[in-house]
């Protein structure tokens, strides 16, 4: 029994032996074998022979290394160069400044409103009395009455009629600077007596001249409203109306009586 342990352990010993030895061989034969250099494998005697060869070949790799991996460099701000902001004042300087634009004022009187003054027309004395003479403005208008009273009107709204309705205001024209002096709503009067009627209108002196009512007065205003109404002449677009301050919205058609 004993021998037989011992047999099987020298045969046991004798197996492990030859396996090291073939083991052995096969490593030499291995190593005697010309190795090839494997595609993408970088080998480490040539990259140090190059980084002796070539200096700082190495490094400047190195930092190139972010660019090929996919980082992009961040732009460095641009420094303002040396005497570049003076440069710029210099040429805010001399460029010339837009002009400011005057202000646009609106004008007191409303859009679409005629003016209050015809300044264009000249004064024709000659004309104005040809004018007048032909009675152009009677036409579909207030007839002439021999009496005050009956220059009173019963339905004014229908019965009066403007200048621009008789055809425009043909008579004579106030000389500007005598009209701004004595005339208009800065200069209020009260007529002071009964207008006299005149070739069928009432007539009254005002500022030394004479003028003639062609309008009748409405039927709503005092009979006495000569004595106490402030009154006003205006001179609108279309030729000469009275106007009182108690009733605004009134205006009668007047024409200068030469």
């Amino acid at each position: 029994m004993t021998r037989h342990r011992r047999a099987s352990t020298w045969a046991l010993l004798l197996m492990v032996a030859g396996l090291h030895l073939n083991a052995q061989h096969d490593r030499r034969e291995e190593e005697a074998r010309p190795r090839r250099p494997q595609e993408g494998r970088s080998q480490p005697g040539r990259s140090l022979g190059r980084d002796q060869d070539r200096g700082r070949e190495a490094p400047v790799r190195s930092a190139q290394a972010p660019r090929e991996r996919g980082f992009e460099e961040r732009p460095r701000p641009e420094q303002p160069r040396r005497g570049e902001p003076e440069r710029l004042r210099r040429a805010e300087e001399v460029r010339p400044r837009p002009e400011p634009r005057p202000e646009r004022r609106e004008s007191a009187v409303p859009r679409g409103a005629p003016p209050t003054r015809d300044l264009g027309r000249p004064v024709r004395p000659e004309a104005a009395r040809a004018w007048q003479a032909r009675e152009s403005w009677r036409r579909d208008a207030w007839p002439a009455r021999p009496s005050w009273r009956e220059h009173r009107a019963h339905r004014w709204e229908s019965e009066h009629r403007t200048w621009a309705q008789r055809g425009g205001y043909g008579g004579y024209r106030i000389p500007e600077p005598q009209f701004v002096a004595r005339f208009g709503d800065r200069h209020a009067f009260r007529i002071g007596s009964r207008p006299v009627i005149y070739r069928g209108y009432p007539r009254f002196r005002c500022g030394g001249y004479w003028f003639l009512i062609v309008d009748p007065w409405p039927e709503f205003w005092a009979d006495e409203w000569y004595l106490w109404d402030d009154m006003y002449i205006d001179d609108a677009f279309d030729g000469y109306y009275l106007t009182s301050r108690r009733h605004p919205g009134i205006r009668l058609a007047i024409m200068v009586s030469l």
